[in-house]
């Protein structure tokens, strides 16, 4: 299984590049949205088995931080 990377950024304009470039490179990478959603990832069922986490810091709801 490939290693896992959250993107968490509401900029899809930095979200499907980096995307495509960590897929080509053999990642499994999942998006979230805004802060929330990545912590609901990150604490949910299989929040451990990611490897990397790459958070923007200003996002709606709960920021980077």
């Amino acid at each position: 299984m490939p290693p896992k990377i959250l993107i968490a950024d509401d900029e899809q304009k930095s979200v499907i590049p980096l995307t495509a470039i960590l897929e080509t490179e053999g990642f499994a990478v999942e998006a979230a949205a805004d802060g929330q959603k990545a912590l609901d990832l990150l604490t949910g069922p299989g929040g451990d088995e990611y490897a990397v986490a790459l958070v923007d810091q200003n996002m709606p709801k709960v920021d980077g931080m």
